[in-house]
């Protein structure tokens, strides 16, 4: 599991380390930086899941040797402000540091450019290939987004695109799609649901063909009431979302849930949670609201 993550010259922390344990809560006031160790948890993700991605030379702004092997990560696509990145609005390079109990060391170099760059060391070696990476045995990182309602009308998407954007800004509005594409999984979705959410009832989303394109259509009972997923309260839309990204993590995982209007983030292993409970009886899920 992650045992520590330094940030240093990066947003708001000039050099600030944070200890994890098995169950983790953060809390601090607005502006406090939990958003900040949020993303730095998303690009070191971007790295860690990587089990099989190339590895190429250090750049020469990131301070390691011309000889040192690095992972590259694209973050184009995160919709990070790279002017503000930097402690106080200074230079580059800023740094994150994971260290796992596994045993080995992921530090992350991120300067201006659209990718950052890491290294990876146990304290017998240097990581140099994504064979050496893999046997590591680093547990994935999953990072829920910000839960958002669905949208009320779901349009058909392929396989490459639900899958590339199950972690990002967009995934609630694709819900309908990943549960289509959950497979023998659905079950163990449904089932979890509807243990978790008393009265609840799950069905299968079905596509349906219209003149403009096909949609998919998830119909869902609470209690008396039955109607199409976007019709229901948002209570019940956002708890279908985070049920099913909970479920759809890998065993080995470790799994951050936000809330971004509180001032609590929650952290959790992977397997430190039993879903299964009535939510009420969860304490270790409890958020503080903002003051």
């Amino acid at each position: 599991m992650l045992r520590q993550l330094r940030l240093q010259n990066y947003r708001c922390f000039k050099d600030h380390s944070l200890l994890f344990n098995p169950a983790t809560v953060i809390v601090g006031k607005n502006n406090a930086g939990k958003s900040t160790i949020i993303e730095a948890l998303k690009l070191l993700s971007l790295v860690v899941d990587r089990k099989g991605g190339a590895f190429v030379s250090a750049p020469t702004w990131t301070g390691e040797s011309p000889f040192t092997s690095c992972i590259p990560a694209n973050i184009s696509d995160l919709g990070i402000n790279r002017d503000t990145l930097f402690h106080r609005y200074g230079d580059p390079p800023a740094q994150i540091t994971a260290t796992f109990t596994e045993g080995a060391t992921v530090r992350i170099h991120v300067g201006r450019e659209d990718k950052i760059f890491a290294t990876v060391q146990t304290q017998e070696r240097w990581i140099t290939t994504p064979r050496q990476l893999s046997l590591l045995n680093l547990p994935w990182i999953y990072i829920l987004p910000q839960v958002a309602p669905l949208q009320t009308t779901e349009r058909w998407l392929t396989d490459s695109y639900v899958e590339d954007h199950l972690y990002s800004h967009l995934f609630s509005r694709h819900f309908r799609n990943q549960v289509f594409r959950s497979g023998e999984a659905f079950w163990d979705f449904k089932a979890l649901a509807e243990a978790t959410w008393p009265g609840l009832r799950v069905e299968k989303p079905e596509r349906v063909s219209r003149e403009d394109g096909a949609v998919l259509s998830m119909m869902v009972k609470d209690g008396d009431f039955v109607a199409e997923i976007g019709w229901m309260g948002h209570g019940l839309q956002c708890g279908c979302r985070q049920f099913g990204l909970c479920h759809a993590r890998n065993s080995r995982g470790l799994l951050f849930l936000t809330n971004r209007t509180s001032t609590c983030i929650q952290i959790f292993s992977g397997g430190s949670l039993d879903w299964s409970r009535p939510m009420h009886s969860r304490p270790s899920l409890l958020l503080i609201p903002s003051r």
